[in-house]
């Protein structure tokens, strides 16, 4: 049992790195960028008509599982990376 755990911890660890240089190339920050886009992070997940004002929740659940799928990747990221994917960006957009 401790084997299996000492396993799934290496093996987040490794994930971790990985993500973490990924991250650190042009490459990765404009790949994270447009994850970051596709899941919703920035925005509400609550859908629904805007009519009768109904929430979707069907939908809203699953805007909510993308989002949870960048919230996953993103605790890899040093402060450095979340800045650059994050913020500097919304910087650009302003100017």
């Amino acid at each position: 049992m401790a084997d299996q755990k000492d396993k799934k911890e290496q093996r987040k660890a490794a994930v971790r790195k990985a993500v973490q240089k990924i991250a650190s190339t042009e490459a990765g920050v404009i790949f994270f960028r447009w994850l970051k886009e596709e899941c919703h992070f920035e925005f509400t997940t609550l859908s629904g008509d805007p009519q009768s004002h109904e929430v979707n929740t069907v939908a809203s659940v699953a805007r909510e599982y993308e989002r949870k799928k960048y919230l996953d990747i993103r605790q890899a990221f040093t402060e450095n990376q979340k800045f650059k994917i994050e913020v500097q960006q919304d910087q650009t957009k302003q100017e």
